[in-house]
């Protein structure tokens, strides 16, 4: 009994002090969108304004007229077209590697896989090449593609698993029907991976919507530009860094990732604990 209650303890001592390191941070950047200047630090402010968020809106303004429509449209255009991809790729070469035997099948996986280890840091200065050699600078396929390239091998790792634990006799019902294996993809599959499809759905957003890197060096056009990128220089003036706006735009940037996970919520959480149940 007071080995439960110590497990039990323990268990939910450990959520708690993560819940405190995400949460604490979280709610007290949202916090400082709505926050006066002068109470910005202040643990208990008096005062609460709305005035960070045009402000933040308006801030844009100074580099040339950008618009955050443009910059939230460029986000949104990039990621979507990344997704798209990432979910089209790996779920071709999940399927690929958990319904159909051909010679290096497992060395081939290991090797897409081993595409994780590989810091983007490593490969910047030939992509970068290889992008100016296939003219695509100053385009959004020089973001597209190496979003694609870079988080495809999760999803193949996660897709696979998936889809070996859907029962043979399924798969084998339907080619007896007649469908092809495309079919059975199609209307088989694909279906009965949504826990599955969510939770890569989500984790390639997080990624895609977050990155900088690629964005600050493949990016020359202004018009162009991701949230990140505009995120690293908002809020900065030649008195300080104006927290409250800071603050704003950063909670403007958390929202899409909110709405994306609400949506998918029910089948990530599926995801997330099918490999937790036996039987």
């Amino acid at each position: 009994m007071a080995k439960k209650f110590f497990l039990g303890f323990s268990k939910y001592t450990v959520l708690a002090i993560i819940l405190i390191i995400i949460g604490v941070p979280l709610i007290w950047t949202v916090s400082i969108g709505f926050r006066v200047p002068g109470e910005v630090l202040d643990i208990l402010p008096t005062q609460f304004t709305l005035v960070n968020y045009p402000n933040a809106i308006a801030e844009l303004n100074d580099w040339g007229g950008l618009s955050f429509a443009r910059m939230f449209g460029n986000s949104v255009l990039v990621t979507a077209v990344s997704i798209i991809g990432i979910l089209i790729v790996s779920c071709l070469v999940a399927f690929a590697f958990s319904n159909f035997k051909f010679r290096f099948k497992e060395p081939l996986f290991i090797l897409f896989i081993l595409g994780m280890l590989i810091p983007a840091q490593v490969l910047l200065i030939p992509l970068f090449f290889l992008m100016k050699s296939l003219k695509l600078m100053g385009t959004y396929f020089t973001l597209i593609l190496p979003y694609i390239a870079f988080n495809f091998p999760l999803g193949i790792l996660i897709l696979r698993s998936f889809f070996e634990k859907i029962p043979i006799e399924i798969k084998e019902a339907a080619k007896i029907d007649g469908a092809s294996d495309f079919r059975v993809f199609t209307k088989v599959v694909l279906p009965l991976s949504r826990p599955a499809l969510a939770t890569l759905t989500i984790l390639s957003f997080m990624a895609v919507w977050n990155e900088f890197l690629f964005a600050l060096v493949f990016i020359r056009n202004d018009s162009m530009q991701t949230i990140p990128l505009i995120l690293a220089r908002m809020g900065f003036t030649r008195y300080g860094v104006d927290y409250g706006v800071y603050g704003a735009f950063i909670t403007l940037t958390i929202i899409p990732i909110l709405v994306v996970f609400l949506i998918f919520q029910k089948w990530f959480i599926a995801g997330l604990s099918a490999g937790a149940v036996k039987g």
